[in-house]
Parts: structure tokens; sequence; C-alpha cells
């Protein structure tokens, strides 16, 4: 055995690792592999089950990734209703601030870590560590979207739209989704070979893709009039309502979830809880959060997933709403985002391959800069959109805006996924991942509200008498001047075009907020960002642990006690050199 190189056993596998290796390079060096329900272990190996799909052989492990994208894809449903439908629904009725206080409805996805640990710590040996959440949890979220099926078009079919009431029922949908992410996040740990962890961040993002542009970009589109009597009807079956209706959407995936996971609790089965991973208690666990709060590198991470969606968050938030407000159909956003979907697949799966590298922070760094720069490429967008019907220009240069927006905000997510799966701790592995992600949820949650109240703020619109009224309309439009003087909200721009005036925007706070966030932006990148990032991906995978962990220390401290063994061992065989050359010279001067 070369003096470098060390051999040891843990969990019935013989690794062999070199101390010269590359720090992240887990894949291939990481010998602490949880086993899952339907694996084989026969002399040390792992084999897994292949899948022939049209009499090709799948990848190893391609049922499990199935498996895991199901359930993302069951996560994003509620996600694009919240965050994408929903205020699509409300923008022609709220105004930017009312949208904001909807927004607070994402915030259970920011404060999932106060209850990850009960989500990690309790359960059922029996039933399964993970399948204990996720199946009562997708059961209460499949009632409440039934339930909600029944009240939503209520809701928004009034002139007034109660947003409070709004935010606080869909806050509690998506309490539930993020109540199964934490479950899911663990299970992915798990579910697939640490070979294959940096696949985990490919099929969240597959996932939640699918279930967001189902929830988003499919239901606005089936729900626009417009869009089905222009591509779905003829002439003379056009109608006033598209062939979707919210309460119908709801309804399916209520339905959906409800079926899914009773299929889920039948068939689906976890392995039995190791000794290794056996019940912790749930202040056990958080002692163990705030020990990794404590690392030097994850104090470093965390503070890089606060800040860098600042620069973003502007331009992601408002620049449809803006495209929309100036005309811009949203028959049309939806058409391109439909050609836009197979793209951020190619995109995750190709992502997926650069973040299983050494360094898969790396692309991460480049696909900030690129972000950027569609920071800056949105709003040009919406100030040279001359409004109404859009031209081929105008389109092709939108779609493109997105298709870069995508490929961008697609590599982020995937390399930072990736990035997490690998360094988490198994023993807390659902709590680990939560932990990140939900800084870095938060990192986008905080400043919407903020940004969204800003856009108001400096915007400034004034209710002008409309030159085209005749003069008894005009008198009447002058009145209006005198009346409602202000009308950037919803409600008094319709009321001052309903009484014949004209509303004129000649102060728009979105273009300053966005030109900040830019600037924000760059002076991060290149201030702090590129540093950071280079400093966080140097720390070997022990130093991502704490002291105490079973999982990850033992490996490295086996390593050690091999070398102390082979040290002790030389050292006695030179002692017993030493003792017989002793003996030997004192028979010479004997005889």
């Amino acid at each position: 055995m070369r003096k470098n190189d060390a051999v040891f056993t843990s969990h019935a596998h013989t690794v062999k690792r070199s101390k010269n290796d590359l720090p992240m390079r887990l894949s291939k060096e990481s010998s602490s592999v949880v086993q899952d329900d339907d694996e084989d272990e026969k002399d040390g190996s792992r084999k897994f089950r292949r899948l022939r799909l049209f009499g090709y052989e799948l990848p190893a492990e391609a049922d499990r990734m199935a498996l895991l994208i199901l359930l993302y894809i069951i996560q994003g449903v509620p996600i694009g209703l919240t965050f994408g439908s929903i205020p699509f629904l409300l923008s022609s009725k709220a105004s930017y601030t009312q949208i904001g206080v909807f927004s607070l409805a994402s915030y259970p996805y920011s404060l999932k870590l106060f209850w990850s640990p009960i989500v990690d710590a309790v359960y059922l040996p029996g039933f399964g560590r993970r399948k204990t959440w996720i199946v009562p949890i997708q059961i209460l979220s499949g009632l409440l979207l039934l339930y909600l099926s029944t009240v939503m078009e209520d809701h928004l079919s009034g002139s007034e739209v109660d947003v409070w009431m709004l935010a606080c029922l869909f806050f509690g949908l998506i309490l539930l989704t993020a109540t199964q992410d934490i479950a899911v996040d663990g299970w992915a740990i798990t579910m697939l070979s640490e070979a294959n962890q940096g696949f985990a961040g490919t099929c969240q993002t597959i996932g939640l893709n699918i279930g967001y542009f189902m929830s988003f970009t499919i239901f606005l589109a089936f729900h626009s009039a417009d869009f089905c009597n222009k591509f779905l009807r003829s002439t003379e079956t056009a109608s006033e309502e598209g062939v979707l209706t919210l309460a119908g959407y709801l309804q399916f995936w209520g339905i959906m979830y409800l079926g899914i996971t009773v299929l889920l609790a039948v068939f689906k089965h976890e392995r039995p809880t190791s000794q290794k991973d056996a019940k912790q208690s749930v202040s056990s666990v958080y002692r163990k959060i705030l020990s990794i709060i404590r690392l030097a590198p994850v104090k470093q991470l965390m503070i890089l997933l606060l800040v860098y969606k600042v620069g973003f968050v502007a331009n992601d938030s408002v620049t449809a709403l803006k495209l929309i407000e100036k005309g811009f159909k949203k028959e049309y956003m939806g058409v391109f985002v439909l050609i836009e979907f197979p793209f951020q697949i190619l995109f995750a799966v190709v992502t997926g391959r650069w973040s299983a590298g050494d360094r898969p922070l790396d692309p991460w760094l480049y696909a900030f800069a690129g972000r950027l720069a569609v920071c800056v490429a949105g709003p040009l967008l919406v100030y040279i959109y001359p409004g109404g019907d859009v031209s081929w220009t105008m389109y092709l240069a939108a779609l493109c805006v997105n298709l870069l927006s995508s490929f961008t905000s697609t590599v982020m997510f995937v390399c930072l996924g990736g990035f997490f799966a690998r360094i988490s701790d198994q023993s807390i592995g659902g709590t680990y991942l939560t932990l990140l992600n939900t800084i870095s949820n938060f990192g986008g949650t905080w400043p919407r509200f903020f940004v969204l109240w800003l856009v108001d703020a400096l915007s400034q619109s004034q209710c002008y008498p409309s030159t085209a009224a005749s003069s008894s309309a005009s008198s009447q439009a002058l009145d209006l001047d005198q009346v409602i003087y202000d009308c950037s909200s919803p409600t008094n721009r319709a009321s001052c075009l309903k009484s014949g005036g004209r509303c004129e925007k000649f102060s728009d706070g979105y273009y300053v907020v966005c030109a900040v966030g830019v600037c924000v932006g760059a002076l991060l990148l290149w201030g702090y960002l590129w540093k950071a990032v280079k400093w966080i991906q140097s720390h070997p995978p022990h130093k991502w642990t704490i002291a105490n962990d079973p999982t990850r220390q033992s490996r490295f401290v086996v390593v050690q006690l091999d070398d102390d063994h082979d040290q002790q061992k030389s050292l006695s065989k030179a002692a017993e050199e030493r003792e017989q050359d002793r003996l030997s010279r004192q028979s010479v001067l004997e005889t």
C-alpha cells in the first residue's frame, strides 16, 4: 500500500481514499451510504435494479428519481398557484402593495426550519420515517384544495378582493406544502446513492418546474377566454370564459393528491430504520441545528443565501405584471412559456451534469452574472414595448429574455440543490437540507414585499380629462379630475377610465427599483460572492458536519485509526528489531 493512501471499511463497503484528493469529490470517495428499501447488498457492493423503457436500459435508480420527480410535481402545483396564477388574477383588481400582502402566503417556505426537527425526529418506525409525514400532509393538502375549489370563484368575482382572507387560505396550503418538502428532501438523501446525489437537485428542478408550469402557464392559458377563442375554438363557439375554471382546476388536483397519496402509502415501502438512523429526540435535533449553524462554512453560506437574490427580486416579481399592464396579452405570454418549458427540462438535465463535478458552484457564479444581464433586459423590454398588439419582433425579444432568465435561474437552482445534497449530514438529512433551503427561500422572500411597496410608493399617476370627450363629457371629466387626482391604484384607475378620463403615469418606480437592484447585484458579485464561493468550496466534507456526527466522521476517524495503527505497528517492529540486535550483540560479547 502506498504511503499516501489509506484503506478503510465502513458499513460493509471498502473504499480507497487518497489524501491528495480534491475536497469536494464526494461521489467517488464517500462510503457511508444509506441503504434504501429495495436495494441489495452482496460482498460489500451495491446493486441497483435497472429498468428498461422501449428496449433501452435506464440509468441506475431511475425508478427512484421518477418517484422524487412525482413528489416534487405535487409540491409545484400549489407553489405555481400561490407564486404565479393568483397574483396574475389579482393584478387587475389589486395594487402592487396588495399583491405584496398576498405574497406573505409564501412565508412558510421561509420559516419551515422551525418545525423541520419535529419532522426529522418524530415518526412511526413501522410505517416509514418519511411516509409518516408525507401521507397525512398530502391528504390534508388534497382536502384543502377541494375546499378552495368551492370558495375561490366567489372571492375573486367581486370588484373588491379580500386579499387578507386569500393570503390566510393559501398560507395554510403552503404551510402543508413546506412540511411535505421537508420530508421529501430528507427522503431524497437516503433514496439515492451518494454517486447519484448530484441528481437530487435535478429531480427537484424538473418536478417543481412541471408542477409550477401546470399551475401557472397551462392554467392561465386555458383559463383565458381570449386564448381559448383564438387557438381552441371556432368563431361560432366563442365564449366569454376559458375552458378551464379555477374551481375545476383546484378540484382536479385535490382528487389527484388523494389518489397519489393512497398509491404511495400502499405500494411504496421504506426500509426499516437502521440503528445509525435511530429515532432522535426533538431537542437533540435542535441542538444539532445550532451546532451546524456555528460551523464557519455554514455561516458564510447562510450569509450568501440571504443576500444574493436582492438584485433579482424587482425583475422577477414585477416585469411580467408591467408587460400585462401595458397591454401584453396573457395568452401570448402563455404561448411562449409553453415554448420555454421543454428548454427548462433540458437546462435542468444539463446543469445536473455540471453540478456533479468537483466544483459545483462555479457554474452558479457564471449564471449569476447572466441573470443580472436579464435584470437589465427585462426593464428595457418593458420600456420599448409600445402597448397594444404584439409584433413578431417584440414577441421574439420577449421570448429570448424569458429563455435566458429560465436558463440562468435553473442553473443556479440546480447547482445549489446538488451542493446542498452533497454537504448535508445524513443523520438529520431532512433538517439539514431544510435549513439551507429555508435560508435560500427567505433570501428571495424578505425583499419582495418591500420591493413591491417601493414600486407603488415611487410611482405617481394623474387622472386627466379626456381630450376626445365632448364639451359636456369634458366638464364631467374636469369635475372628476378635481375629485380623483391620483389613479395609481387599480380601483381609482378603473373609476377614472369609466368616467371618461385618462390615467397618465408620469413617474414609474419600477425602473428605479430595477436599476438599484442591478447595481446592488453587481457590487455583490464582484465585491463578495466571487471570493465567498471559492472559499466555501475549499472546505472538505467533514467541515460541514458537527464533531460527533457518526455518519461522516466515522470514515475519517477510521482512516486516522488505520494510520495510527500502522504507525504503532511500525514502532513496535522497530523496537523488536532493536531488542533482537541488542541480544545479538550481548551474545557475541559473552562468546
